[in-house]
């Protein structure tokens, strides 16, 4: 079978790895000059991984995930850690019995306004009350112990040799066309489509555009002195940005000792263009719209996959669980 797979982001990758592994022909088109989409990363000169679109961090309880990533790559120790810059100062999170130990301690309310509120406001530009629970109930508030990872699932890590090197290995055997145009997938033949665009794109916007969060990247160099004892610093305050992250951790549980690269997010409203959506708008007008784009495909060989396709928020483990069980039918 021909399998034609449009964006080579870890859903479409994850889809040609599995394709190929069936015996079947996989061509896949991505419009940029790397595999991996927002999870690509770099080297760069202290040999630190820089992850070019921010950090992203595997973390599964699913061994069907672990497992067939572990084919491409073998993982370090890496637990994923996250302090807080908040009114009360800088604190673990979730918050528990350590970061209490600093602040004292506050009712469930006093958490939410001190570690919530002021980051999902930035995050999502629209006032708390107008948040919905999908949003709002995210991640835990609270944990009543004093383990200040910021994921507790069984498997973490990071990819020893980098996510390049996994990326490049769940490709290898399939023809790539890296730097494609827009467009350049509709000419190919295929017996199956697996599309992991943006999916009003898809159909010509039948019913609107749908709306996303982007962020700028600002990447420098540490500066001397500037304190991180995590790979990221969540800002729930008013800065401008909702997160910096030291990407000299991913390698290292304590950072690099030399000045490494940070980058700095700042979220925005999605304008098209050169923009990239990072965040769907899993509410409101936004859904309604993608529900009605997700009853379109009526047809047995066009598979819809990731953030953009599905109009879905997943993790790493979400979206190769997401691929690997749509493809199943095809093994």
């Amino acid at each position: 079978m021909k399998v034609v797979i449009v964006g080579a982001g870890i859903s479409g990758l994850t889809a040609a790895a599995y394709m190929h592994q069936l015996g079947h022909e996989v061509e896949v088109f991505e419009t940029r000059e790397q595999l991996g989409g927002n999870c690509a990363d770099r080297s760069v000169e202290d040999q630190t991984r820089l992850h070019i679109y921010g950090p992203h961090i595997l973390h599964t309880s699913c061994e069907k995930v672990w497992d067939f990533l572990g084919q491409f790559t073998v993982f370090n120790d890496y637990e994923h850690r996250v302090l807080a810059d908040t009114a009360l100062g800088r604190i673990p999170i979730p918050f528990n019995r350590v970061s209490e130990a600093k602040v004292g301690k506050l009712t469930d309310d006093e958490v939410r306004d001190l570690l919530f509120v002021d980051y999902s406001e930035k995050m999502w530009g629209r006032p708390w009350d107008m948040l919905p629970d999908v949003i709002k109930c995210r991640v835990p508030k609270r944990r009543d112990n004093r383990d200040c990872r910021y994921f507790t699932d069984p498997h973490q890590g990071m990819p020893m040799a980098g996510f390049e090197e996994m990326f490049n290995r769940m490709a290898d055997g399939c023809t790539l066309h890296l730097n494609a145009g827009l467009h350049c997938w509709r000419s190919a033949s295929y017996d199956l489509l697996i599309y992991t665009g943006l999916v009003d794109e898809f159909y010509n916007f039948t019913h609107g555009r749908l709306r996303y969060k982007t962020l700028d990247i600002v990447t420098r160099q540490k500066t001397p002195g500037e304190e991180f004892q995590a790979a990221v610093i969540n800002q729930c305050n008013r800065n401008t940005y909702t997160r910096k992250a030291d990407h000299s951790y991913w390698h290292s549980a304590d950072g690099y000792k030399s000045l490494g690269l940070v980058t700095l997010e700042h979220p925005r409203d999605w304008e098209g263009g050169g923009d990239i959506p990072y965040y769907p708008i899993p509410f409101g007008a936004d859904q309604e719209m993608a529900d009605k784009y997700a009853t379109l495909n009526n047809k047995g060989d066009i598979v819809f996959l990731g953030r953009l396709a599905t109009y879905k928020y997943l993790n790493i483990d979400m979206a190769v669980l997401q691929a690997l069980e749509s493809l199943e039918q095809f093994a």
